[in-house]
């Protein structure tokens, strides 16, 4: 499902009224009276952000059926209790729960707030803009280290992936790649993970994702990273970046990784075309107990290799792994890494060009401003 973002200066107190509606609707046990909660819900998100045209047919084609299926099958059973209209409302918003949402509105209140410079420097970074990042860097040396708020708990360094965040902040600039090296030479964590990718790293978000594909800039990020020290196996536990850029329609990525020294098992060697590292992983004269020669499937790696998910169109190598598999979102044209979760499951293909600039805003969701400004 889609993250929908915030509105310009969002209300609390409007936000538990939206709760409420919630409540009301689901109690009718009518499908169709949540899915209009849903429907009116965007509209006013959609009007408070000025978002017009394309974009704003996109924003109604999926997200409000997908909202109503989540909202049915969270409050089914627990017979439309308050707690749980709050939670789906926090969820659409990529929080954990109510009060971690509650908190996070709360703080962006103020704008010398943690919450509200990391939120800054998180549209900077995928924006592109060099000198807002240097200035809320130079301002707050804490920031390099700090973490979302949302359930990803990203780094600022994760958002140059555009991938494994929020979905309207999905986008890689041209100048990526010079965002890094800001970043890194701040001090930013080269291999911090992403958990909600199950350890992800910022090296392995990048060989994933279509959006610096898209850019240019795909290979250039990970040699970036991976001259700063990234892991090019990924974590210790973790998943291949090289396998899941397979995984993800990447094999340019996939190869770069090879080519700097990435592990290859069977399904990665031959993933990249190494010929030569698939035939050493049989031996041709192997006895059997029965005491025939057969050849016999042999394998250098530890780990088991990833499968890929059913409908997939690379072969299963495997039935099971001691990893989290990777798969493609069904439907998707996008393909990014996506993982089971309690949590409502990011959608991969956005609905919106990037980061919303703030705008005039007044409604039930946001508090009046006077004035329009740009992002920061």
């Amino acid at each position: 499902m889609y993250v929908t973002p915030l509105p310009p200066r969002p209300n609390l107190e409007q936000y538990k009224k939206l709760a409420k509606d919630l409540v009301k609707a689901c109690k009718t046990g009518d499908r169709e009276a949540i899915l209009e909660w849903s429907k009116r819900w965007l509209e006013i998100l959609a009007t408070l952000m000025d978002v017009q045209g394309p974009e704003r047919r996109d924003w109604f084609r999926h997200q409000p059926n997908q909202i109503a299926e989540f909202v049915l099958g969270r409050l089914a059973k627990s017979k439309c209790a308050l707690a749980d209209a709050q939670f789906v409302i926090a969820r659409v918003h990529s929080f954990k729960s109510w009060p971690k949402f509650a908190k996070h509105i709360e703080a962006l209140t103020s704008a010398s707030s943690p919450v509200s410079k990391f939120e800054s420097a998180a549209d900077a970074v995928v924006n592109g803009d060099i000198a807002t990042l240097e200035r809320l860097l130079r301002e707050d040396a804490d920031l390099i280290r700090a973490h979302s708020t949302r359930t990803h708990q990203a780094t600022l360094l994760h958002y140059v992936a555009a991938n494994g965040v929020e979905d309207f902040r999905q986008q890689t600039p041209k100048n990526a790649v010079e965002v890094v090296e800001l970043l890194l030479k701040a001090g930013a964590e080269v291999d911090a993970a992403n958990w909600d990718y199950g350890q992800g790293t910022a090296l392995g978000l990048v060989a994933t994702s279509i959006h610096p594909w898209l850019a240019g800039v795909q290979n250039a990020l990970l040699e970036t990273l991976l001259d700063h020290g990234a892991a090019v196996d990924g974590l210790p536990g973790g998943w291949s970046p090289l396998i899941s850029a397979l995984h993800n329609d990447r094999p340019e990525a996939a190869a770069f990784l090879a080519a700097r020294g990435a592990r290859l098992d069977l399904e990665g060697a031959a993933g990249v075309g190494r010929l030569d590292v698939v035939k050493s992983f049989f031996k041709e004269s192997i006895r059997t107990g029965s005491g025939s020669d057969r050849p016999r499937l042999t394998s250098s790696s530890d780990r088991a290799p990833i499968r890929t998910e059913s409908g997939s169109d690379r072969p299963r190598l495997t039935s099971g792994s001691d990893r989290a598999s990777v798969r493609t979102e069904s439907g998707s044209d996008r393909p990014h890494l996506t993982r089971g979760s309690d949590r409502a499951p990011i959608r991969t293909e956005s609905g919106s060009d990037g980061p919303v600039s703030q705008t005039v805003a007044t409604g039930p969701l946001s508090e009046p401003r006077a004035v329009a400004t740009g992002p920061v």
